[in-house]
């Protein structure tokens, strides 16, 4: 069986933020708004303004700091205390990720407002869940997608350059882990034989990072909305979530996940970590130089890394490594397929190959 699925509307473009109470109006009456620092600060007065204009109601809550267990249930309680019958999250992905869980557990529309184009996590159907020292603890199935995401083009604009290359970093593995589900009859991310629909969705995605990828982050440096910036916040947002959840995961996740256990690691983000395990995939897998070193100098003009001291490993980087190997290449521990034949040693030996040549030793 093929299964494809994806937000209810996918609405992207500039000064969408001052338009949030005609846009979400169709969802809710009252809605309970899960902000983070920034976004709060920034963005509070013009989204409950738009909100009001359409004779809506708002609560706002700031949100925590960390996606925890206790922190979904924390906004629970004050969502429902409310009486609020949808979730909006704005913010980064793990405000996302919080506010994702708590419509969840509600079992209330959820509409996504992300300030950064920085993971595919707004479109997806997953929310992952942190411990308190910032290693994963749990990935939960949503068993559905948010009603709506809205990407503010002119907002990602505005936000460090780095956080779009960590969305490119965290783009760049779509299409790779997607082939290796692909070619080997795995499955997806949401437990289904991967349709044409996964390929060719993550192919684009990779496509348009190559082809746009480095403009993108030029325009955000200028602070500035260009064709190359909407063409990558569409690859990074959308159809990265549709191509991992459509196509399937590898060892690119199956690195970031292990190595964020590492205190060392904890200073560098998701799609930094996920865009060295994707140099680590294409050589475990033994695929063309060419297409390791173009992806290899991709991540290094993106200014993502290509070494392991670049993701926090400076020091007794093999041994650290090793003591995740536990986490490394677990068959059936869904939803990561490593390829055939691939365990953690050679993982582990790949990474350690990928950093042999970031450095150019």
């Amino acid at each position: 069986m093929y299964r494809i699925q994806g937000p209810g509307a996918y609405l992207q473009g500039p000064d969408l933020i001052n338009k949030m109470g005609e846009l979400v109006s169709p969802l809710g009456k009252k809605f309970f708004v899960v902000a983070g620092g920034t976004a709060m600060k920034r963005y509070k007065e013009s989204i409950e303004k738009s909100i009001r204009e359409q004779g809506l109601e708002c609560v706002f809550a700031r949100f925590g700091g960390q996606s925890t267990a206790a922190e979904a249930e924390r906004l629970s309680a004050l969502a429902s205390e409310a009486g609020c019958g949808a979730v909006i999250g704005i913010g980064g992905g793990k405000v996302i990720d919080s506010s994702k869980l708590t419509a969840h557990r509600l079992g209330l529309p959820m509409i996504i407002v992300p300030t950064l184009a920085s993971s595919d996590a707004p479109c997806s159907s997953l929310s992952i869940v942190y411990d308190e020292h910032g290693a994963v603890s749990d990935v939960v199935q949503l068993g559905r997608n948010p009603e709506m995401v809205i990407m503010d083009s002119r907002v990602i604009a505005q936000a460090p350059a780095r956080m779009l290359a960590c969305g490119m970093g965290d783009a760049l593995a779509t299409y790779y882990e997607a082939r290796v589900c692909f070619e080997n009859g795995f499955p997806n991310a949401i437990g289904s034989a991967v349709p044409l629909t996964g390929i060719g969705l993550a192919k684009l995605c990779c496509d348009t990072l190559y082809e746009h990828g480095l403009a993108a982050l030029e325009a955000v440096e200028r602070n500035e909305v260009t064709l190359p910036l909407e063409r990558v916040i569409e690859a990074n947002t959308y159809l990265s979530a549709l191509g991992f959840e459509c196509g399937g995961l590898s060892c690119a996740h199956d690195f970031q996940d292990a190595v964020s256990v590492l205190e060392d690691c904890h200073a560098c983000y998701h799609g930094e970590k996920v865009a060295f395990g994707t140099l680590c995939l294409l050589a475990v897998e033994n695929r063309p130089e060419e297409e390791q070193s173009r992806a290899m100098e991709f991540c290094r003009r993106a200014g993502l890394p290509v070494t392991l001291a670049q993701i926090g490993l400076k020091e007794n980087a093999e041994q650290k490594l090793r003591s995740v190997a536990h986490l490394l290449c677990r068959r059936g521990a869904a939803p990561n397929s490593p390829p055939p034949g691939v365990d953690a040693n050679m993982l582990i030996e790949a990474a350690l190959e990928v950093d042999r040549r970031g450095r150019g030793a």
